[in-house]
Order: C-alpha cells, then sequence, then structure tokens
C-alpha cells in the first residue's frame, strides 16, 4: 500500500513540475498559457488512467478478479465510495454552474424592482437543488446499495 501512495506522489510531483516556473513568475505570456494547458491535459490523463484502471481490474474474469482485488485493495465500499464521491462532486459543479449566473441576475432585477425577490429566490434556489440532489443520491449510493 505505501509504495502506491509512493507511486502516485511522485506521478503528481511529475506532473506538477513544469508549473514551478509558471507559479514562480518567470514564464509569462503565451508560453505560460500553453504549459498550463498542457499541464491540465496531462494532469487530466493521469486522473482518468487512475480512475478507469481498478474498473479494468474488476471487469477480469472471476478468477483473476479475487486475485487483483486483494492486490488493488479495491473493495466494494471503496467502489461505493468513489461514486459517492463523484456524484456529490459533479453536482456540485453543476449547482455552482447554475447558481452563478442565476444569483449575478437576480441581484440586478432586485435592485430595480425589488418585488422580484420571490421569483429571484425560486431561480437560484432551483440552480442550488441539484447539489442537494446530488447529496441525496451518494446517500443512496452509501447506504442502499
Amino acid at each position: 500500500m505505501i509504495y502506491a501512495i509512493i507511486a502516485v506522489t511522485v506521478v503528481f510531483l511529475l506532473v506538477l513540475s513544469p508549473m514551478f516556473s509558471v507559479f514562480s513568475g518567470k514564464l509569462t505570456g503565451k508560453r505560460a498559457k500553453r504549459r498550463l494547458t498542457y499541464n491540465l491535459c496531462a494532469f487530466g490523463a493521469v486522473m482518468l488512467a487512475g480512475l478507469f484502471m481498478p474498473a479494468l481490474a474488476l471487469a477480469a474474469p472471476a478468477e483473476t478478479a479475487d486475485a487483483v482485488t486483494a492486490a488493488v485493495g479495491i473493495t466494494d465500499a471503496a467502489i461505493k465510495a468513489i461514486a459517492a464521491a463523484a456524484a456529490v462532486g459533479l453536482a456540485g459543479i453543476g449547482g455552482g454552474l447554475a447558481v452563478g449566473p442565476a444569483a449575478s441576475a437576480a441581484i440586478g432585477a432586485m435592485a430595480e424592482d425589488s418585488s422580484t425577490f420571490g421569483k429571484s429566490l425560486i431561480f437560484v434556489a432551483l440552480g442550488e437543488g441539484i447539489a442537494i440532489y446530488g447529496l441525496l443520491v451518494s446517500f443512496l449510493i452509501l447506504f442502499v446499495l
């Protein structure tokens, strides 16, 4: 288990290492933007590989799946935790993307006419509901399945 943690840390530092010159201010302009884009793409590829490797291990035949599961340490509880975290995280991102424009528009509408408070509040609450639905789905994943 410790070897897996060390390997993930080394890969993370290797992916992050090109950004040190951008963060320190030595690299600016288009080259910094290009380096940031490449770095984010590489980080996304590493994250996707990390997410799909356990899925590939679980897709093995039953006799090898038990050996792989024992070696990797992926259990049903771990898969449930990953699914619940993905549900909450993606719903939170979606809720944030919905609430941001709705709240700014609501504030602008209320600045012009204060009687629009109730309508504006409904639209903001609908966006927040997305995140609450994600939380409910995560509870269902963790405690019902």
